[in-house]
């Protein structure tokens, strides 16, 4: 009768009777599925150990898959002033159990509040509300993590020393992208279109390529000269220096002021913030893709 009645209700309704070992079955459970919610009622933790020590066994067997949320009672949701010091308190006590230092968890999220109207006031109702939650949580972090992975192999392309590697990778990345959006096409589920926009961004980025890393890393002093005389023909004086000086694409996105005056002999004031405005887009390019 500690956990709750509804659930064991619908047991007693089939008849049902059964047998088991609580830790056994835990860890039967949690080894088989993919993710381990734990709704947590933070009042609670304070005095049930029992609960604890099931915290402490999934997370220490499959930490990598166990995920903590706040499920706040229906009685304590208008007792707002004191859930906030209940949280960080069930924070604390869970990197106790589990031999954590200080702050190792994340925030503790609360789920279940859009049950908070429900004039059923089932608390099961609530519970599966609180689930759903999570795994929208959940589903965004993926997003996240998506979006984080996708930045780092197009940044990656920046920095390919092997042109051909680097075009090889484009390519499969774009087949990837493409596979992702029709996948996730007209799906109004909220992390499945925002993973939609992040492909489809991602896809006209890389097309566009804000001039690929080959193109810039390994561009010759002839080929920042032709760069710099797109932008403003009067930058063509420093063209014989440019070229004495070795300054290929790696060195352009190095230049200071202070270099620019005293390698290239660029004197004028104005002609060193235009080339390192230029220089600034380009870099600014080179890290505009994947905006949230």
């Amino acid at each position: 009768k500690i956990e709750y009645e509804e659930f064991l209700a619908a047991f007693r309704a089939a008849r049902t009777t059964f047998e088991y070992d609580l830790d056994d079955a835990m860890e039967h459970a949690a080894a088989s599925a993919d993710l381990v919610i734990a709704l947590i009622d933070p009042k609670s933790m304070h005095y049930n150990a029992r609960e604890l020590q099931m915290y402490e066994m999934v997370y220490t067997n499959h930490r990598e898959k166990f995920r903590p949320f706040c499920f706040v009672q229906p009685e304590m949701l208008g007792q707002r002033k004191t859930v906030g010091p209940l949280l960080v308190a069930a924070r604390a006590r869970l990197e106790q159990v589990m031999e954590l230092e200080p702050n190792s968890l994340p925030e503790l999220e609360v789920v279940g509040l859009a049950g908070e109207g429900s004039k059923s006031g089932d608390k099961m109702d609530m519970i599966l509300l609180a689930v759903a939650e999570s795994l929208l949580v959940v589903e965004h972090g993926c997003v996240d993590q998506a979006h984080d992975n996708i930045r780092s192999i197009i940044d990656a392309l920046w920095g390919a020393r092997d042109p051909s590697a680097a075009q090889g990778a484009k390519a499969r990345l774009l087949e990837w992208l493409k596979l992702w959006e029709e996948a996730t096409a007209k799906r109004k589920h909220p992390p499945l279109a925002r993973l939609h926009q992040v492909c489809e961004s991602a896809s006209k980025d890389v097309r566009r390529g804000h001039v690929v890393a080959d193109d810039i890393e390994g561009w010759t002093p002839a080929k920042v000269n032709s760069w710099l005389q797109e932008r403003n023909p009067a930058l063509s004086a420093y063209a014989s220096a440019i070229v004495d000086e070795k300054i290929s694409g790696k060195r352009l996105l190095a230049l200071t002021d202070e270099s620019l005056r005293r390698r290239l002999g660029v004197q004028s004031l104005g002609h060193r913030r235009e080339m390192l405005r230029h220089t600034a887009a380009l870099l600014e390019g080179r890290k505009n893709f994947l905006k949230k």
